[in-house]
């Protein structure tokens, strides 16, 4: 599988949220603090397994798929599209009539095969579905305390070892 993210929608917290909590003076980090929350909300992301933001995805399968597929990034908020396309065939289903939505899974009536299957759906909170409150605080939390141990190196060198560690390639 594999899969391609365009967000659209904001970051979950604002700048104004992490000023106040962190008891901030002025707003001369502002670009700092704004950093700060993208690499917050993405290490989130990549722990929690799931999609903080609004964002489009689309994942891309090659040959067969089970009846019932688990979707990553959920919360899922709509299934846009599905795509059976190999050099034989070019064909689009439909949710009523192909595939019903469960929670972060898409159940197919039958099992898809085609050489690439491309599902088009949208994923993470936004208005209609808001952040919850223990999530959005720990961001904020997360922010903060990137904030306030930018300036100790030990600290800081843990802390980037911590980040890191997720990316490393083991068979390097």
């Amino acid at each position: 599988m594999y899969l391609q993210e365009k967000p659209i929608g904001p970051e979950p917290i604002t700048v104004e949220e992490v000023i106040e909590y962190a008891r901030l003076d002025d707003d001369q980090d502002r670009g700092l603090i704004i950093r700060l929350i993208s690499t917050a909300r993405e290490e989130a992301e990549k722990y929690l397994g799931i999609s903080l933001i609004h964002r489009e995805i689309s994942a891309i399968y090659s040959g067969s798929l089970p009846q019932k597929v688990i979707l990553p990034k959920s919360p899922i908020t709509s299934v846009n599209s599905v795509v059976l396309d190999d050099s034989i065939a070019h064909e689009k289903w439909h949710r009523e009539s192909d595939y019903a939505i469960q929670h972060d899974r898409i159940i197919f009536k039958r099992p898809p095969y085609a050489e690439h299957i491309i599902i088009n759906y949208t994923a993470g909170y936004n208005e209609a579905l808001p952040l919850p409150n223990s999530l959005r605080q720990a961001l904020i939390l997360h922010v903060t305390e990137l904030y306030h141990q930018r300036s100790a190196a030990s600290t800081g060198i843990a802390l980037l070892r911590q980040i890191y560690h997720k990316f490393r390639q083991w068979w390097v």
